[in-house]
C-alpha cells in the first residue's frame, strides 16, 4: 500500500486553494479567522475529512439548541414578560384602610311590619289578578319579592314590568332598622353606638349596614341618578386613594377617614354586637336560615353581597381574622400593554357610574348594563341613569336569567381566550389593589347568662337573639405582592447573548464580524 504523505496532501489543498475563485477565497478567510468557536476547525483544510464532519454536527447541534432556546427566551418576553413576586419588605397595616364591612340581615321584613308568610299565603290560595289583599299588601309583596328567594314568585303575575323609587320606601316601612339590627359596637376597645360608624346601604340584598365605606358623592359620577338612596355619613373621606395612599392631611391624623388599625390582634380589633327579635323571623322570604350575611371590600367600592359573602349565625361568636392581600405595581410595568400586564391603572379605564375603577365596581356596572341591554331596565339597588327604569316584579325571572346568561358568557369567552371587549366584561384588576382575606371561627355566644352575672333582668331580651362579630387583622405588618417586569428587554438581550457565548463562543461583535466579511470585504474582493 502507498504511505499518505500529509505535507504534500497539505499541500495540495492549498494550491487548490489558490485556483478557488475569489467567493471561494474570501469564505476561507472568514472561516479561517472568525471568532466563533468551531468554525476555523471545520475550514481548515489541515484537519482531515473526519475531523471537518465532527465539528460540522458540533456546529449542527449548537445552532439547534440555541434556535430552540433563543426562541423560548422571546416567546416567554412576548406572552408574559410580567411576573408578581412577594415583596421582601414588609408594610403596617396602618398604611391601608380597614375594610368596608357590610352586613345584611337574613330577616327582610318585620313580622310587626309585615307579615310575608301570612301574605304571601293568601296570594298563592287565591286567584289572579289578586282581589284577596289590599294594594298596601299588593304593593309590599311585589317589593318583598325582590329581595326574597326568585323561586316564590315563579307562576305569578304582578303585572309590574317597571317600578318607581317608591320600592325604597316600601323595604324601608317593613325592614329591620339600624337600632334594630346593631346593638352595640366597640372599636379599640372604646364602647359606642353603631349610628356614627355605619351607613344605610341598598344591595340586592336590600337594606344593608356598611362600616367605613366613602360616601355617594366620592363614589359615584354624576350620570347616577339622585333617586338611589344616598350613602351618607359626616367623615371627609378625600385623605385616602388606592395609588398614592393616605396623604399628609391623613399623616398628621391617624384618626382620619377611611378608618384604619393601629395594630393586629385584638387591640386593634373592631367588634359588632347584632340582635334580632326572634318573633319577628320569617321562614317563607329567605328560607329556613336566620342570621346575617357579611361581606367585606375596600372603601372605595360597592358592596356586591352575591359575588362574596360569609354567614354570621344566631347565638354565635364570629371571630373574623384578616390577612390584606395588597397588589403594588412597579412604574417600569406602565410601559407594556394591559394585555401584557393584566391590570388596569385607575386612569386607564373609566367607567360609567363609578369615580375610581375597581374590578369590583366593574363588574357591577357590566352586570346592570347587561340587565338593561336584556330587560330593558336593572335591578332596584344598581346604579343607573335617570332614563333607565327599575325592574318590577314581573321582571324578576328576566334579569336572574340575564345574570346567569352574562356569567356563561364569561365562561365561554374565558375558555376560548376570545379577547373580543365587547364579549365579556373585561373587568381585569386594577394594578395597584386591596383584597382581604380571612379566616374565620366560631363560638357559642350566651348572652343571657353575661346578663345574669352583671345581675341584670333579661325580661326584656326573652325573645331577642344575639350574635358578636370581632373584626381583626390577623398581624400588624404584612408582606405586599409586587407586580414587576418578569425580565426586561435588556435581560432578554442579555440572556440571548449569554446562550451565544455559551453554543458558540460568541458575542455581538462575532454578528458584525459576518456582516463585515460579506459587505464590505466581499464588496472590496468584487471590486478588485
Amino acid at each position: 500500500m502507498e504511505k499518505f504523505d500529509h505535507d504534500q496532501f497539505v499541500l495540495d489543498d492549498e494550491q487548490a486553494a489558490t485556483q478557488s475563485p475569489q467567493s471561494h477565497l474570501l469564505i476561507d478567510d472568514y472561516c479561517n479567522n472568525s471568532t466563533i468557536h468551531g468554525v476555523k476547525y471545520l475550514a481548515s483544510r489541515k484537519n482531515t475529512r473526519n475531523e471537518r464532519i465532527f465539528w460540522l454536527l458540533a456546529l449542527i447541534i449548537s445552532s439547534v439548541l440555541f434556535i430552540f432556546l433563543f426562541s423560548k427566551v422571546w416567546t416567554r418576553y412576548g406572552d408574559g414578560p410580567i411576573a408578581i413576586e412577594i415583596s421582601p419588605y414588609q408594610k403596617p397595616i396602618w398604611d391601608i384602610p380597614f375594610p368596608a364591612i357590610t352586613i345584611c340581615t337574613e330577616t327582610k321584613s318585620k313580622a310587626s311590619e309585615f307579615k310575608f308568610s301570612e301574605v304571601y299565603g293568601r296570594l298563592s290560595n287565591g286567584k289572579q289578578p289578586f282581589t284577596n289583599v289590599t294594594p298596601e299588601e299588593l304593593n309590599s309583596i311585589r317589593a318583598m319579592a325582590q329581595v326574597c328567594d326568585s323561586h316564590l314568585t315563579t307562576g305569578y303575575e304582578f303585572n309590574q314590568n317597571t317600578t318607581s323609587e317608591d320600592i325604597f320606601q316600601n323595604l324601608e316601612d317593613v325592614a329591620p332598622t339600624m337600632s334594630d339590627v346593631l346593638f352595640f359596637c366597640k372599636k379599640r376597645n372604646n364602647p359606642t353606638n353603631c349610628d356614627s360608624y355605619f351607613s344605610e346601604v341598598w344591595t340586592e340584598d336590600g337594606k344593608c349596614f356598611t362600616y367605613n365605606i366613602v360616601n355617594s358623592t366620592t363614589l359615584y359620577t354624576t350620570a347616577v341618578t339622585s333617586d338611589l338612596p344616598p350613602i351618607a355619613h359626616n367623615n371627609s373621606d378625600d385623605h385616602w386613594d388606592i395609588e398614592t395612599g393616605y396623604n399628609e392631611k391623613a399623616t398628621n391624623d391617624i384618626l382620619s377617614y377611611p378608618y384604619r388599625a393601629h395594630s393586629g390582634g385584638s387591640r386593634g380589633a373592631f367588634i359588632v354586637l347584632l340582635n334580632l327579635n326572634s318573633s319577628d323571623f320569617d321562614h317563607l322570604c329567605r328560607g329556613p336560615i336566620v342570621g346575617f350575611k357579611v361581606t367585606m371590600h375596600r372603601p372605595d367600592e360597592v358592596p356586591f353581597v352575591s359575588k362574596e359573602w360569609f354567614r354570621v349565625p344566631m347565638d354565635q361568636e364570629t371571630y373574623v381574622s384578616i390577612t390584606p392581600k395588597v397588589t403594588l405595581t412597579a412604574d417600569s410595568v406602565k410601559s407594556y400593554s394591559v394585555k401584557s400586564r393584566q391590570c388596569y391603572f385607575g386612569y386607564e379605564r373609566q367607567l360609567k357610574y363609578f369615580k375610581t375603577y375597581t374590578q369590583r365596581n366593574c363588574e357591577m356596572e357590566c352586570v346592570s348594563d347587561f340587565i338593561i341591554k336584556k330587560c330593558g331596565c336593572t335591578r332596584f339597588s344598581m346604579p343607573r341613569t335617570n332614563s333607565i327604569p327599575i325592574c318590577g316584579a314581573s321582571m324578576i325571572q328576566c334579569y336572574h336569567k340575564a345574570e346567569d346568561e352574562l356569567l356563561r358568557n364569561n365562561i365561554r369567552d374565558s375558555l376560548i381566550r376570545s379577547e373580543s371587549e365587547n364579549s365579556n366584561c373585561n373587568c381585569l384588576p386594577v394594578c395597584t389593589s386591596i383584597k382581604y382575606e380571612t379566616e374565620i371561627s366560631h363560638s357559642d355566644f350566651d348572652f343571657k347568662s353575661l346578663f345574669v352575672s352583671y345581675g341584670t333582668s333579661t325580661d326584656e331580651f326573652k325573645d331577642i337573639k344575639m350574635a358578636r362579630i370581632t373584626f381583626a387583622f390577623k398581624d400588624s405588618y404584612f408582606n405586599p405582592m409586587i407586580r414587576k417586569e418578569l425580565y426586561s428587554f435588556t435581560e432578554a438581550i442579555a440572556l440571548s447573548g449569554g446562550l451565544m457565548a455559551l453554543f458558540f463562543g460568541a458575542s455581538l461583535l462575532s454578528l458584525l464580524e459576518i456582516i463585515f466579511y460579506f459587505t464590505l470585504r466581499l464588496w472590496s474582493v468584487l471590486k478588485k
